[in-house]
């Protein structure tokens, strides 16, 4: 179905808009959004095969070994331990196996740590858990977790949608959203707390618009006078208010007053010019 409204000579139609632009391949983003699902690709293009492949990278990118080793070795990664053991003059990276409880070692390195920094880093970043490594690479990026409601059309958002009546059945995360600090340095000069709070609200923003295209709320006008179509504009992502005020803007002034007239009529791309008259008759304003 589309609204319409006429006043002679003109007739404004507003449509769902079925060819709408993703926001996540057609717009400017701050941030990065990786997803994983079954049935649907969603957020940007990646080649992560899982969460903690995608983790590992960001922390990898944004925190320098060094930064790494030295949390390591303070002991401020949770299941993960970084030692010296002098008899043997080794450096060891062990983890904490919860079913016998006991530090087990899986690496070994000899040498100066100075030749051996960066396997260490390797070896502590590939056994830490998805949880450390976010709260690690949460230390460096803003970062939010994705949800998607599946239950009679898509709906995604930063907020937890499994407390949504029946999100316990149809809701879960599926991902993130992110802005890392190459891009936050690119985008404010600067990547401490304030840049960090104003990069969240943007990165809620973003996803917000996301769920906007998700849900089909994504519209479009056309203008015709004298049966002949004038103007038109497509890619209105928002609910409908929202989506109202901004076609006021295309509007040439004597046209405003259409959009508190509008009323549902057949939802036709092209307006024949049998159709424009008729409307014009039944529908005068």
């Amino acid at each position: 179905m589309s609204l319409v409204a006429v006043k002679k000579p003109y007739l404004l139609k507003i449509s769902l808009d079925e060819d709408a632009p993703d926001p996540r391949k057609d717009y400017d983003n701050l941030g990065s959004m990786v997803c994983w699902h079954r049935h649907y690709r969603l957020g940007d293009a990646h080649s992560y095969k899982d969460p903690g492949d995608f983790l590992q990278e960001l922390v990898e990118k944004n925190v320098s070994d060094t930064e790494l080793i030295r949390q390591a070795k303070a002991g401020k990664i949770p299941g993960v331990r970084l030692g010296y053991v002098r008899r043997e003059r080794i450096w060891t990276v062990e983890s904490y196996d919860t079913m016998s409880r006991k530090w087990i070692r899986l690496y070994g390195f000899d040498g100066p740590f100075s030749r051996c920094s960066s396997e260490v880093a390797e070896a502590v970043r590939s056994e830490m858990d998805n949880h450390a490594l976010l709260k690690l690479a949460g230390q460096k990026c803003c970062i939010l977790p994705v949800y998607l409601f599946d239950h009679s059309g898509l709906h995604i958002s930063t907020q937890d949608l499994t407390k949504w009546p029946d999100g316990r059945w149809d809701a879960g995360q599926v991902g993130w959203v992110y802005a890392d600090k190459k891009a936050i340095l690119a985008e404010y000069g600067k990547c401490g707390l304030e840049e960090m709070k104003r990069a969240e609200k943007v990165l809620m923003s973003e996803v917000e618009l996301y769920d906007k295209y998700l849900s089909g709320e994504c519209y479009g006008f056309q203008l015709y006078k004298d049966g002949e179509e004038m103007d038109s504009c497509w890619g209105f992502l928002g609910d409908f208010e929202e989506v109202r005020k901004d076609i006021l803007e295309y509007l040439p002034e004597e046209c405003c007053s259409l959009m508190d007239h509008l009323t549902e009529a057949q939802d036709m791309r092209r307006m024949e010019v049998e159709d424009y008259e008729g409307l014009l008759e039944e529908m005068e304003v």
